[in-house]
């Protein structure tokens, strides 16, 4: 957003932000199909030993596929709100801040005051965003069960 008050143009104000979340995810991609590689060779030649007979290898579109769907997700994830910030006015841009609505958890802020300083950080935003922060907590704690649930070892 303050990109617009030091003299951005829309374009390059898009182009910032995409980028800000294509490098991390670009650098992020690279290294978990180096490490997913490296990791993959013993756990096939254990597989393979097991079962014996079928021949277990990576292939080569894999390693392409995977990363360019990813950083398609992450590029068409920021360019959404890049495109937004860039249609704004500086003024605009200026005004809108990151500030929540007034009323919106305030109950929480203020219960949260009584608290130690360290411990408060944090702890009251998502009273501010209800709806998003029950989403986010439902999401993980189904991504809990069924990570646990794929850990546990069916008995024979």
């Amino acid at each position: 957003m303050f990109l617009k008050a030091i003299g951005f143009t829309p374009r390059e104000v898009t182009r910032a932000y995409v980028a800000q979340a294509l490098i991390p995810a670009a650098a992020g991609t690279a290294l978990d199909v180096v490490l997913g590689n490296l990791l993959a060779v013993p756990l096939l030649s254990d597989t393979e030993s097991v079962y014996g007979g079928v021949s277990l290898s990576e292939t080569w579109w894999v390693d392409t596929a995977v990363p360019v769907g990813a950083l398609a997700v992450v590029g068409i994830a920021a360019l959404i709100p890049a495109l937004r910030d860039g249609r704004l006015r500086t003024v605009e841009a200026i005004a809108v801040g990151r500030a929540p609505r007034t009323g919106r958890g305030q109950w929480a802020h203020r219960a949260m005051g009584m608290l130690p300083l360290p411990v408060t950080y944090g702890l009251a935003r998502p009273f501010t965003h209800p709806i998003r922060s029950l989403a986010m907590l439902s999401r993980w704690r189904s991504a809990r069960s069924r990570q646990r649930s794929r850990w546990v070892s069916p008995r024979p």
